[in-house]
């Protein structure tokens, strides 16, 4: 989970630690920057564990919105340590001053390995 408050979601550089899974279960480092472009968000994933350097987003920034508790991040596409990827929208909650996600990215039209799936552990907040 990314933690904060609603404000900083729009202003904020938050980081922690999500499994990932997409055929091969990792866990990787992740970050949400709300601060670099302003209106858009630039996610990033990356080690501790090796293999993560082998995931990259390439569709950054992004579109965003904060409606209510959800937080929608558009068109996110995701290059993946199988050689496919995902591509589509990743939804987040936010409740009681924490971001967090635990949701799907669907698979890449033709790709059969099946949909990038992303869980946040080890929450904090970096500004």
């Amino acid at each position: 989970a990314f933690v904060g408050s609603a404000a900083m979601a729009q202003s904020g550089v938050y980081t922690g630690t999500a499994d990932v899974f997409k055929g091969i279960p990792l866990t990787c480092a992740v970050s949400a920057d709300f601060a670099s472009v302003p209106g858009q968000v630039v996610l990033n994933i990356g080690p501790p564990v090796a293999s993560c350097a082998a995931l990259s987003i390439t569709s950054n920034p992004h579109n965003f919105t904060l409606i209510g508790t959800t937080l929608t991040v558009h068109d996110v596409d995701v290059n993946t340590i199988t050689g496919s990827g995902c591509t589509g929208d990743l939804v987040a909650t936010f409740d009681n001053d924490v971001i967090s996600i635990n949701t799907s990215i669907p698979a890449r039209p033709g790709d059969l390995t099946g949909d990038c799936t992303i869980e946040t552990i080890a929450p904090h907040m970096n500004n």
